[in-house]
């Protein structure tokens, strides 16, 4: 099983600093092969592609890892580059090689959710999957397992805004 751990939909600089990022919550590797990321729009009735299963050939995830997709022209750090964007009140749907959905985000005013949607975040901002006894928290209630994040943190877990600005400006 993959999760999604983060969703950016924009930067407050550009509507291109978006992602979603992956976490890998096994104890064992996870190859990638054959998996793909679908988005679902407000009023969409089917799932489109966000990420296709083309970008993800030959890649894993490490135990306990992040893999993070954004667009190419954005500044974000990023493992995979997908052209196709995402907004606000999408849905977003990891499927394994076998087409079976193993997590679904629905946030804003989706129209596809597990339960209750998670919060929009605003430009700058994003939503976080929470942490409950040092775990992810995966309830399939988006609205419940989901905050937002005032500093995202693509390919980490989530720190404190003055730690990800401190560490962002120490130069090696």
């Amino acid at each position: 099983k993959l999760l999604i751990s983060e969703i950016q939909t924009a930067s407050t600089i550009s509507v291109h600093d978006e992602f979603v990022e992956l976490y890998n919550p096994n104890d064992t590797e996870v190859a990638l092969d054959g998996w793909y990321v679908q988005k679902k729009t407000k009023s969409g009735s089917s799932f489109s592609t966000f990420a296709p299963a083309s970008l993800f050939a030959g890649r894993s995830i490490a135990p306990h890892s992040y893999l993070v997709i954004a667009h190419p022209s954005s500044t974000i750090p990023h493992d995979v580059a997908s052209d196709n964007g995402i907004a606000n009140n999408n849905t977003i749907a990891v499927k394994n090689p076998q087409r079976e959905i193993t997590d679904k985000v629905g946030y804003g005013e989706a129209g596809d959710c597990e339960g209750e949607c998670a919060v929009q975040p605003e430009p700058g901002t994003s939503i976080l999957r929470k942490v409950a006894e040092g775990a992810p928290q995966d309830t399939d209630q988006n609205g419940a397992d989901f905050e937002i994040q005032t500093c995202p943190s693509p390919g980490a877990p989530s720190a404190p805004c003055e730690a990800l600005s401190s560490s962002s400006s120490t130069v090696t």
